[in-house]
């Protein structure tokens, strides 16, 4: 992802002088709905709020946030697809759901090109690198180096398949020339916890995210995938300096409507926007390390059919197949049995090993380290304290394609996706 600047407001005078606009009826009329397709508390969400606040003072309704989350973002866009094009529902759109799930999902429940109305891009987020402070290596280099010398035993958590994370990490081991596991989980949140709990390794995320962490010394900055050092953390090099200059990823999010809403609506919420972004928002979200960008409809249009061929060409190259259909996705279902406990594990033999995570995990956690080709890790999706570390499954993606949707054997294994034992 190369961040360019552009004027925040251009061309915004000019709009806002088109008949077009000037003969729109009163909008809004009632309350305004931003759905997020993520979890509370990312990146996608901090901005939505951030607009939802300001948008609602200026329109004079209601403007709230709904966060619904769940197969790399395409559950809340496709709600947004079939809702009425009126510009009261409204997506704030991210890379997985816009950009990315098209490779790694079959069956798709929308097209991108024919089912939204692009509004504005609003922020991009570039990612870095950070991981545990017990790892053998301070620099994008040594840590490429350790890698290399044990191929196959270091691993990368991302937020879930066919996200930005994912993607991310997959161009960094194709540029590097590594071999390391992909741990998908189910938000960032829960990723970040175990990562700092040192049930995972490393991780790409943004600076929002990391940073108090890093400041706090629970975690280390590696690498920025940015074509710039960030002005928050400008003694952090990128991983063009550390050679590899493709390593250029992030998450950024715009507002769409759905296809065949008024184009003088649009163009409303556009102009509002915009004049938002000027007055308040841009200064917000800078300090928290996101770059404003404010592209009209017609720009940003072209920037997701930029992304799309992006990312389309990172998941042909590292091996990433639409090997899921979007409602194979597990969903939330009734807990395991309560035979299946997580087993404890001794509290000096955790810390040993996050302290150390190169050396050999305790025996109950070496099964979520370890992975025979051609599988899926499940990760954890109850926590536990750091002296209880669940015990994942391994679900041979081979034995699980072969199944009939119905059989047996299928439900089990989508329960199994359910969380660990």
């Amino acid at each position: 992802m190369t961040v360019t600047r552009r004027p925040l407001l251009a061309g915004i005078a000019t709009l806002l002088a088109t008949p077009a606009l000037a003969q729109a009826p009163a909008w809004p009329s009632r309350t305004v709905r931003i759905v997020v397709a993520y979890p509370a508390g990312g990146s996608v969400d901090i901005a939505a709020r951030l607009l939802a606040e300001k948008l609602g003072a200026l329109w004079g309704q209601p403007v709230i946030v709904e966060n619904r989350g769940g197969a790399s973002g395409t559950v809340g866009a496709e709600h947004v697809t079939k809702s009425a094009p009126d510009g009261t529902t409204l997506l704030t759109g991210a890379s997985p759901e816009l950009a990315i799930a098209r490779n790694t999902i079959r069956n798709m429940p929308f097209d991108v090109t024919g089912d939204f109305a692009p509004i504005i891009l609003v922020n991009e987020a570039p990612f870095i690198l950070v991981g545990l402070p017990g790892l053998p290596a301070t620099t994008t280099q040594a840590l490429v180096a350790l890698a290399k010398a044990r191929p196959g035993t270091m691993n990368y958590a991302s937020s879930g398949n066919g996200t930005s994370s994912h993607l991310t990490g997959a161009l960094f081991a194709l540029e590097a020339g590594i071999d390391i596991t992909h741990v998908p989980y189910r938000g960032s949140g829960a990723l970040m916890s175990d990562l700092i709990g040192g049930q995972v390794q490393l991780t790409f995320d943004t600076i929002p995210t990391t940073l108090p962490h890093i400041r706090d010394g629970r975690l280390r900055a590696f690498g920025a995938a940015m074509t710039q050092r960030s002005t928050l953390m400008p003694e952090l090099p990128t991983f063009a300096e550390a050679g590899l200059p493709k390593v250029l990823g992030g998450s950024w999010s715009g507002l769409l409507a759905p296809a065949g809403t008024p184009q003088p609506v649009v163009q409303k919420i556009y102009a509002d926007t915009a004049r938002v972004m000027q007055d308040s928002i841009s200064a917000t979200l800078r300090e928290r390390g996101f770059e404003p960008r404010g592209l009209p409809p017609a720009e940003f249009s072209g920037f997701i059919q930029a992304e799309v061929a992006k990312w389309g060409d990172v998941a042909s190259r590292a091996g990433v197949r639409p090997d899921q259909s979007w409602h194979q996705f597990p969903l939330p279902m009734r807990p395991l049995p309560s035979t299946r406990r997580a087993s404890p594990l001794i509290g000096h033999e955790h810390k040993a090993f996050r302290e150390d995570p190169m050396s050999s995990p305790p025996s109950s956690v070496t099964r979520f380290f370890s992975r025979p080709p051609s599988t899926t890790i499940i990760a954890p999706k109850h926590r536990g304290t750091p002296e209880r570390i669940p015990r994942c499954r391994v679900a041979p993606r081979r034995e699980r394609s072969t199944l009939s949707l119905d059989s047996p054997a299928r439900k089990e294994w989508r329960n199994i996706d359910q969380g660990c034992w």
